[in-house]
């Protein structure tokens, strides 16, 4: 799924940036699509689904050795987020949303719920909840953009 984006209308965010000394490099435009794509990332916690009767799980870096945290439903909903990588060819920079495969994470499961075994159907709630709100991302972009960039400014001339 591509996005693309006038640059002729970050033509005055680059002069602000290029006062204090900064450029819309990766971590600029990283954090402004990172807060861009919070309604997609909502969005794909509703669409996750919840097995075991809908019970939540405790953090499994806090669950002090309760193995049983891995049964419990609701893991996957809790560990979606968006994360800012680096972009592929002329792109600087791209926004993955999935759930985190980090320690204590549930990540490392997400394919057989979004591919499915022989014993369940697939099920593409990554793409179904990215879907729903993509619209909202893109004309939240620039909105978002604006807001990081000022923040940066006002830290810089402080």
């Amino acid at each position: 799924m591509q996005i693309k984006v006038d640059s002729s209308s970050l033509k005055p965010l680059m002069a602000d940036l290029r006062r204090v000394g900064r450029a819309l490099d990766f971590k600029t435009l990283g954090a402004a699509l990172v807060g861009a794509s919070k309604p997609a990332v909502r969005a794909v916690q509703q669409e996750a689904p919840v097995g075991h009767d809908g019970h939540q799980r405790v953090s499994l870096s806090r669950s002090r050795g309760r193995r049983n945290d891995y049964r419990r439903g609701g893991a996957t909903r809790q560990d979606v987020r968006a994360k800012a990588v680096d972009g592929v060819g002329k792109e600087e920079v791209r926004v993955l949303i999935g759930v985190s495969k980090k320690r204590g994470k549930v990540g490392w499961r997400t394919h057989f719920i979004t591919v499915g075994t022989i014993r369940m159907r697939a099920n593409a709630f990554i793409d179904r909840g990215v879907n729903r709100v993509i619209d909202q991302v893109k004309s939240s972009f620039m909105g978002s953009l604006i807001t990081t960039v000022q923040r940066i400014v006002k830290r810089a001339s402080k």
